[in-house]
Order: C-alpha cells, then sequence, then structure tokens
C-alpha cells in the first residue's frame, strides 16, 4: 500500500481533478462500442469512484 499526504488544498485539487477525469470517462464508455475496451474503462471508472470515496473520508476526518 503506498500512502501520500496531502495538504487540504491539494487534496481538493486532486479531487476536482478525478472528478474531471471521471466525467471524461463516463462519456468515454457512451460512446465505446468494443465490450472489451468499454468493460476496462468501467473498472476504471470504479477505481476513479474508489479514490474518491477515500478522499472523502479523510476530508472527514481533517481538523476544521
Amino acid at each position: 500500500m503506498i500512502r501520500v499526504e496531502l495538504t487540504l488544498e491539494e487534496a481538493q485539487l486532486l479531487r476536482q481533478v478525478l472528478e474531471c477525469c471521471l466525467d471524461d470517462l463516463r462519456d468515454e464508455i457512451r460512446h465505446t462500442d468494443k465490450k472489451d475496451f468499454r468493460n476496462r474503462l468501467k473498472s476504471q471508472e470504479e477505481s476513479l469512484k474508489h479514490l474518491l470515496q477515500h478522499l472523502e473520508r479523510e476530508d472527514l476526518k481533517a481538523p476544521t
């Protein structure tokens, strides 16, 4: 397991970048005809969603 420490600002920026990538990826999934490629994209989508969930959990733990 790899651990990365981020400032609050860095975490917010990373979340924004991941959300943008997720939006782009969903668009690509909708326009993909090849099943194998779509399945790989869906796997990447799940990984991105997991990363975003992890960032959100860490935000809840961060002192305000």
